[in-house]
């Protein structure tokens, strides 16, 4: 199952849709769960946890250190 969390960055809140091995599905900006539900449907993934998670520390720390410059930090994330 894919848990959604939200983390702070200099544009704006981000969504984050993450599963339990800390691997990143999606990011983006200015999302609604509902919305961020239709679309991993449509590509056959989901469902979503029906209550918002804390970020796991590796993808919070990765997007922080991308947002203070660090523009590889993204690269160690294991995506799905």
């Amino acid at each position: 199952m894919l848990s959604l969390s939200s983390i702070a960055t200099p544009l704006g809140p981000m969504a984050l849709v993450h599963d339990s091995d800390r691997r990143l599905w999606a990011a983006e900006f200015r999302a609604d769960p509902r919305r961020i539900q239709t679309s991993l449907s449509r590509f056959g993934i989901g469902p979503l946890q029906p209550d918002e998670v804390p970020a796991p520390e590796p993808i919070a720390a990765a997007f922080a250190d991308y947002f203070a410059g660090n523009l590889v930090a993204l690269d160690s994330l294991r995506t799905a």
